[in-house]
């Protein structure tokens, strides 16, 4: 672009519309959303890249949710997934707003967050395609984000992505082959199909990974030597696997590097599980660690009689004890914030992936672990296979507890030098993945297809 060009993009900064889940409802797409918002905030406003943002949460029926001040401040309309009405009443607010803003020579944009179980309703099952083919009738700039890319499509599957393919302006997507995939699979065009890594907070705990592990009890008290922690943290479902991690640990601390070793399970039920479900896959995992005969500990939280909440350890039988000492399995039972979670992950040695679908080409925990520069042991899904290409990480089959065990016992008997060169490309491709960096990649390609949609090709 020359000098005129780029005063006239400076001078034009941006309104986004985003359609998305939002925290609060237990998603980890809400969770993307909200990461991405906070890292826009200091190029947001009248003299910034941003102008301001339209906010679009979509919602279950009946879900009554609440925002924060930043989101609140600007909320336009929330979109009742299953009901197509609900999506037109968005689509005809957004292109009342973005003529609008047309008309008054003002930039905007929507930015839509696509995920299949957020949009498929009961009767025709193509929100989503009607959704961007309206914005595209209405000469609507729109890019979408796919959390959900398949190599081997159900036709239905095929059918959204294509059609969005069809009528949006770009297609992003989270892993290094998914644009091979859009052209390939679902005969997107060459231009609309773009990369941009998942993005991964900024480590804002001021202490080492020493110290929060003997803030924890991490330690030997023998020698005050670090106890390795290999850890799977986020929301647990039958399909993040654990059962298969757990059924590995016996023939992991029987052996001589790895009887000290701590396998933490840090986390809570996936919300959407719990309203059918409850906790009863996070009870089976306590179950099945107790019948493996594993020591074990589970950490949760209480409330007093003022309300107060307190921490409470009991081992897996439901005895309290006062420390982790002893324990080779800890489930940490809670709900945690996001800089909770990377303080966990700092802790940690090894970050521990046993997520089901292969075709998984986007993993918010797998991100975390690279932005935390640890090492990962994963099932070989697109996300973990893409990163293996680039020599990063290590994986192991699907339904294989032997395959965890192996892979574990391999990281623990390596050489502290081995370690660091394991890690090598990961601190390197950590550096490419916060989220400050990231958000700026997605606001640069907004902006610029705004510029190319003006010029006159």
């Amino acid at each position: 672009m020359n000098k005129e060009k780029m005063d006239i993009e400076y001078k034009n900064p941006v309104h986004i519309n985003i359609v998305s889940t939002y925290p609060k409802r237990g998603c980890g797409i809400g969770d993307f959303n909200w990461d991405f918002l906070k890292s826009t905030q200091n190029i947001t406003g009248d003299a910034g890249l941003i102008k301001s943002f339209g906010h679009y949460p979509i919602i279950r029926p009946g879900m009554e949710l609440e925002y924060n001040k930043f989101i609140s401040d600007s909320l336009e309309r929330e979109i009742i997934q299953d009901y197509p009405a609900s999506w037109n009443e968005a689509l005809r607010d957004i292109r009342e707003k973005s003529h609008a803003m047309d008309a008054k020579g003002l930039d905007n944009i929507v930015m839509l967050q696509h995920e299949f179980g957020l949009y498929a309703d009961h009767w025709t099952r193509d929100n989503a395609v009607n959704f961007v083919k309206g914005l595209y009738d209405e000469n609507i700039a729109n890019v979408i984000v796919l959390h959900t890319l398949k190599k081997n499509p159900s036709d239905h599957e095929k059918q959204v992505i294509s059609g969005m393919m069809k009528y949006t302006d770009k297609g992003i997507v989270l892993s290094r082959s998914g644009p091979r995939t859009l052209r390939k699979v679902y005969g997107a065009e060459r231009g609309k199909a773009i990369y941009i890594p998942h993005g991964v907070p900024e480590d804002n705990t001021n202490e080492t990974k020493r110290e929060l592990k003997e803030k924890r009890g991490l330690l030997y008290k023998s020698n005050g030597k670090e106890r390795k922690v290999l850890t799977s943290a986020g929301y647990i479902s039958r399909g993040k696997g654990l059962h298969y991690m757990i059924r590995a640990l016996p023939d992991v601390i029987n052996t001589k590097e790895g009887k000290g070793i701590v396998y933490l399970v840090a986390g809570d039920t996936h919300p959407e599980v719990f309203k059918d479900q409850g906790d009863k896959y996070w009870q089976c995992q306590v179950n099945l660690a107790r019948n493996l005969k594993i020591p074990g500990a589970i950490i949760s939280e209480e409330e007093n009689e003022s309300g107060q909440k307190l921490e409470k350890i009991v081992d897996l039988d439901g005895n309290k004890i006062d420390n982790l000492e002893g324990a080779n399995i800890v489930f940490w039972k809670k709900r945690f914030t996001t800089p909770e979670l990377m303080g966990i992950m700092k802790m940690s040695d090894v970050g521990m992936v046993g997520n089901l679908d292969p075709e998984q080409i986007s993993s918010g925990p797998g991100a975390y672990w690279i932005g935390n520069q640890r090492t990962t042991i994963a099932t070989e899904s697109t996300f973990f296979k893409d990163l293996e290409d680039e020599g990063i990480g290590l994986l192991v089959g699907f339904h294989q507890p032997k395959d965890f065990a192996d892979r574990m016992n391999h990281y623990l008997r390596l050489s502290v030098k081995d370690r660091k060169d394991l890690r090598f490309l990961t601190i390197e491709k950590a550096n490419n993945m916060q989220w400050e960096k990231v958000a700026r990649n997605y606001v640069d390609l907004m902006r610029a297809l705004i510029q190319h949609r003006k010029e006159d090709w």
